[in-house]
């Protein structure tokens, strides 16, 4: 048992969040106070809303960041793959829906980039695990059905 020191009722103490750096290995106040909490200050500072507005007015800069930051690339290098592949996806080969780009495909082991591909298609190689043999017998238990 625990007293949450928010609302002050003794607790089992697995009302309480684990945290490796308080006392018991517990949080100091119970899910349920925490939970109301987090709900009210969802952003005190404001902070996420200015993010926000900052990246509907500067897409461009805020693309070229992810992709230098993630893939170490700039948006040049991403605008020249798109290129080569005509603007399709390298699985698929459908065009990027109106608004939206595609995504930069990767090997998680060697960080090496494979290609350009859509969200579904990315996906469905990570549903996979990136496995040609899995793919391969999916492949042919569509061909076979």
């Amino acid at each position: 048992m625990k007293i949450c020191t928010k609302c002050k009722f003794p607790l089992p103490l697995s009302e309480f969040w684990n945290h490796p750096h308080c006392k018991n290995g517990k949080r100091s106040r119970c899910k349920k106070c925490l939970s109301a909490e987090n709900k009210q200050n969802v952003d005190p500072t404001g902070n996420r809303e200015r993010a926000r507005r900052w990246s509907a007015l500067n897409p461009d800069k805020k693309r070229g960041s992810n992709l230098r930051r993630r893939y170490g690339i700039s948006v040049s290098v991403y605008e020249e793959m798109f290129d080569k592949q005509d603007g399709k996806c390298a699985i698929c080969l459908l065009p990027p829906l109106e608004g939206k780009h595609l995504h930069v495909d990767h090997d998680h082991k060697t960080g090496k980039i494979r290609g350009l591909i859509h969200n579904k298609c990315n996906r469905a190689l990570g549903f996979l695990n990136d496995n040609p043999d899995a793919f391969r017998r999916a492949a042919e238990y569509l061909e076979n059905r």
